[in-house]
């Protein structure tokens, strides 16, 4: 999800020195800096995978990780700061486009959005070794990591000089963000002529000529965006028409990117299969109601948490908006899923309950709804060696198809190795 910037202010806090490691747990011990951002991030994301896939594990859940870090590298798409409270190298769990750091995207990846969205939500510039999640050190056991393994993988990202082009780019990024702010309050307008000004400590001060109480209400809002720089900087102006977005396309656009996640499409009682979301909000009340088909409470509560959060933008205002969004519920356990499951363990598995194992491994698994157990069938190998595989992916299926703690086969599903 790429989810719509909110944030319109940050409070400058002092720091004493500003950071300069591109790693917390490591520092710099990946490679001096480089002539860019992005090389120097992925020398060291390279560096530390290198040393992660050295550390001996069977593990499919890890090696599952560790391809995901490889595919993120290969990618080669970082999180930018633009406008934040701190000088110096900092991390950022996910940028103003949604792109999210290396540690934030393996959760995505793993199929742990919420949780991703949750920890940029509530430490947006946070060092995971100073962050206490219970959610995030349960995700590390089960997918064969720790908590300093992934504080070593988080690079930190380098504070942007405030030059007139970063804070113009800055500006215009978040013009939705500030046509939903002052919409709430004042009809919108569809551009706002701006002059702005800085000084040597890039505090911004933003006037506009266009006419009403939308265009003050950008003007002001502009004007609490506030920079840091290690260095000082010549003050500068410049001159920028914004364009605006209405607010019922933006409002559209946001119920657009609502889905419901795999941490939501299971749990005990009825298995929903599709969810109904509407939304109201106007100057007097901001409603979402979330209904589910068969019905599920646990379900439909933990889609309406999920949906609040990512339409709280546009909480009550002076505008009408209204929309209905009809979506399909995951299947958390899918044949195609199942398959991939397979071919990540049965090698680690087999490698593991015998030195000797057969060169070829035929597995079957296969399951029915609501079914206690997958049915599990190794076609080769001695006895002693397919109970071992057969127990041991057991575990692994039951674990990896869990949401929330909870384990419940969703459908019918059957998938053989190779």
């Amino acid at each position: 999800m790429r989810t719509l910037a909110i944030a319109l202010c940050w409070l400058w806090l002092g720091t004493a020195h500003a950071e300069t490691r591109i790693n917390a747990v490591i520092g710099d011990a990946s490679g001096p800096a480089a002539a860019d951002e992005a090389t120097r991030i992925t020398t060291h994301l390279t560096y530390v995978l290198a040393r992660l896939q050295a550390v001996p594990s069977v593990r499919p859940d890890r090696r599952a990780v560790l391809a995901a870090l490889a595919r993120y590298i290969e990618r080669g798409e970082y999180p930018r700061r633009t406008g934040d409270r701190y000088a110096g190298r900092r991390p950022w769990f996910v940028d103003d486009r949604g792109v999210y750091c290396a540690v934030g995207q393996l959760l995505v990846d793993s199929g742990a959005e919420a949780l991703a969205r949750s920890l940029a939500a509530e430490h947006p510039y946070g060092y995971l070794l100073d962050i206490d999640s219970p959610a995030l050190a349960a995700w590390a056991r089960g997918h064969g990591m720790t908590l300093a393994e992934l504080a070593m993988i988080q690079p930190t990202y380098h504070e942007p000089m405030p030059d007139p082009e970063v804070i113009r780019s800055t500006v215009a990024g978040r013009a939705d963000a500030f046509a939903i702010a002052c919409a709430r309050r004042s009809p919108p307008l569809a551009k706002v002529a701006l002059h702005i000004t800085s000084n040597d400590h890039a505090k911004l001060d933003a006037s506009t000529t266009t006419p009403g109480p939308f265009a003050r209400c950008v003007a002001e809002t502009v004007s609490t965006l506030a920079f840091r720089s290690s260095h000082r900087i010549a003050p500068f102006a410049f001159d920028l028409a914004l364009v605006l977005k209405d607010p019922d396309a933006l409002f559209e656009a946001q119920l657009d990117t609502l889905r419901v996640d795999r941490d939501c499409a299971i749990g005990p009682g009825e298995l929903a299969r599709w969810a109904t979301i509407d939304v109201t909000s106007n100057a007097n009340v901001f409603d979402l109601k979330v209904t589910t088909e068969p019905a599920n409470e646990e379900i439909t509560a933990c889609i309406a948490k999920d949906a609040r959060a990512r339409m709280a933008a546009f909480d009550v205002g002076i505008w009408d908006l209204h929309g209905t969004r009809y979506l399909e519920i995951p299947r958390v356990v899918s044949p195609d899923k199942l398959k991939g499951s397979l071919a990540l363990a049965v090698p680690s598995y087999a490698a593991r309950c015998s030195p000797e194992a057969p060169k070829h491994v035929r597995v079957t698994v296969s399951a029915k709804v609501d079914a206690p157990r997958f049915t599990i069938a190794v076609e080769d190998g001695t006895t002693e060696f397919r109970i071992c595989v057969r127990d041991l992916l057991q575990t692994y299926l039951r674990t990896a198809y869990a949401v929330r703690g909870y384990f419940r086969i969703d459908a019918d599903v059957q998938a053989t190795y190779p």
